[in-house]
């Protein structure tokens, strides 16, 4: 939480400043979100452990950078369609 609470404006800032950084947490919120909903899909086993992965395969998988994804089956992994994720 440190760069909420620590965050000054400039002596110098206008609405403009404001809804500049408004728009920021806006877009931190959206960002925060969509990685709870990736989260909260993750296919479990009754009685199983959680699937090991590595979120950076998740956003390979999103952003369609099939080469840099190690493992192929990240999909698999999940019950929402990972290309349908909003990442601002």
């Amino acid at each position: 939480y440190d760069q909420y609470w620590s965050f000054e404006f400039r002596e110098d800032c206008t609405n403009e400043c404001l809804q500049s950084y408004i728009q920021k947490l806006e877009l931190d919120v959206i960002r925060a979100q969509t990685i709870l909903d990736v989260y909260k899909s993750l296919k479990v086993p009754e009685g199983g452990t959680i699937p090991k992965f590595n979120f950076g395969d998740v956003m390979f998988y999103y952003q369609e950078k099939d080469d840099a994804i190690s493992n192929k089956n990240i999909q698999d992994l999940f019950n929402i369609n990972l290309s349908n994720l909003n990442f601002p």
